[in-house]
């Protein structure tokens, strides 16, 4: 986990670290991945200001995610952050 946590790798690269994987646990990935994000997630605003800044301007506001790849996660299924 310590490489991908490196603040040099781009998303890319981390997708390509993906690829490392072997024996992937994911009841042991449900564990953890929770605190990970939020770690991520704090420090992508931590890093950047202006996005940080951008951030505080939406207030209480919902916030979604999206990309061509996957959904938006707006079902109740989806973990909160």
């Amino acid at each position: 986990m310590h490489q991908v946590m490196n603040p040099k790798l781009t998303p890319a690269g981390v997708k390509r670290l993906g690829k490392y994987i072997h024996r992937f646990d994911k009841r042991q990935w449900e564990k953890v991945s929770r605190q990970y994000m939020k770690e991520i997630v704090f420090e992508k605003f931590n890093q950047n200001p202006l996005l940080a800044r951008k951030l505080l301007r939406t207030g209480s506001s919902p916030l979604l995610e999206a990309n061509l790849m996957i959904d938006i996660g707006e079902s109740e299924y989806h973990i909160m952050i």
